[in-house]
């Protein structure tokens, strides 16, 4: 256990998988998505298309959907913001390192 605690540390990686270590946000005219690369392994990607007046985004954990959300403007505001409609549309904890 004590060994497990030391490679812990010398990373400087939290054992919590919602830290992340990178981000890129990518938007083109009315879409936009994001991708979280954590920590401690995996990714999050958040996908946003038009969709019925707004545009709906797709949660993406290691490559499976796992829920959607609507949002009136996700794809019109900066970076942060955007990471901040994933936590609460995705349900996600994205902390930075």
């Amino acid at each position: 256990m004590a060994l497990c605690a030391i490679v812990a540390g010398a990373t400087g990686c939290p054992p919590n998988e919602a830290i992340v270590c990178g981000s890129k946000t990518e938007n083109a005219g009315s879409t936009c998505a994001s991708t979280y690369d954590l920590c401690a392994g995996g990714t999050r990607r958040l996908e946003c298309s038009p969709s019925g007046g707004g545009v709906t985004c797709a949660c993406i954990e290691d490559g499976v959907k796992k829920r959607s959300f609507q949002s009136d403007d996700a794809c019109n505001v900066t970076p942060d913001t955007l990471k901040k409609r994933a936590a609460t549309g995705c349900g996600w904890e994205l902390d930075e390192d």
